[in-house]
């Protein structure tokens, strides 16, 4: 269910229409007082109500609603879901059968998909998506490459060439074009799914791989860009450390403009 609730000055939001005693998790959308359009609050959030059909739950500190700014499902076609633009299958790539549905299938050498949009991204995110990568040699397989060249974050499957690879093959990275590799210690199996999830709170990295999170934070910066400059899968602007295509099948590809927690991680589908 999706919920339209309203917010008044003081932060907080009331909602009507559910029945006395009952709770659960929905999907909630919050009109701010300076804004005409409702936005997203949080992916789930859980309501619940005690004798009366209204209760209020409070925004997120600092004045940005959390929102989910782009979502591919990979579903027969390549639309992002929240702005409804229709990316680019790119080379020989295609669909197979993904953890959810459909997947984008890509072949590690010329496939991946190209977005548009106009949807800027910029300041604290989040990116999951599920992942089954194949076995692979050379340089890292890309997940999401954002940005242009010279100002590209790419986020990747580490190889076994280029600077990405240092902490052996299989490791989630993040290259923040112009410094050194952020590497994390989790590996990938190859030749299964898993989910992963990278967290950014504006100075520090976090990675996840199937809900555990990476022991330390990684001090790190990623580039503001629109996703128009997002590639799914694929690299199609250079550099050094990550290859041209994933190897593989990519699978439900979220984008949320704030750092999640664990616990919100785990709650994703």
């Amino acid at each position: 269910m999706l919920l339209g609730i309203w917010a008044n000055l003081t932060g907080e939001v009331s909602f009507a229409g559910l029945a006395p005693g009952y709770s659960g998790l929905y999907q909630v959308n919050v009109k701010l007082p300076d804004s005409a359009a409702y936005q997203t609050l949080d992916p789930l959030l859980e309501i619940s109500t005690s004798t009366s059909r209204t209760s209020q739950v409070r925004l997120p500190v600092g004045g940005r609603a959390h929102q989910t700014i782009a979502s591919w499902p990979a579903d027969g076609n390549a639309r992002e879901l929240i702005s409804g633009a229709v990316g680019r299958l790119v080379g020989n790539a295609t669909f197979a059968t993904g953890k959810i549905n459909q997947a984008f299938n890509l072949n590690g050498t010329d496939s991946y998909v190209q977005a548009t949009g106009i949807t800027a991204i910029s300041g604290p995110r989040t990116f999951t998506a599920w992942v089954f990568p194949k076995v692979n040699t050379g340089q890292g397989m890309p997940i999401v490459t954002g940005g242009l060249a010279f100002a590209a974050d790419f986020l990747g499957i580490s190889g076994t060439t280029g600077d990405c690879s240092r902490s052996g093959q299989y490791h989630l990275y993040i290259d923040h074009w112009g410094t050194a590799c952020s590497i994390s210690d989790l590996v990938l199996a190859p030749n299964t799914w898993s989910h992963i999830g990278v967290t950014y709170d504006g100075e520090f990295l976090r990675f996840y791989v199937n809900g555990v999170p990476e022991r330390h934070l990684v001090y790190g910066n990623m580039y503001d860009y629109s996703v128009a400059n997002f590639s799914l899968g694929g690299n199609g602007i250079g550099g050094g450390t990550t290859g041209v295509s994933l190897n593989g099948l990519l699978d439900e590809i979220h984008v949320f403009n704030w750092a999640m927690n664990e616990s919100e991680l785990a709650a994703l589908p």
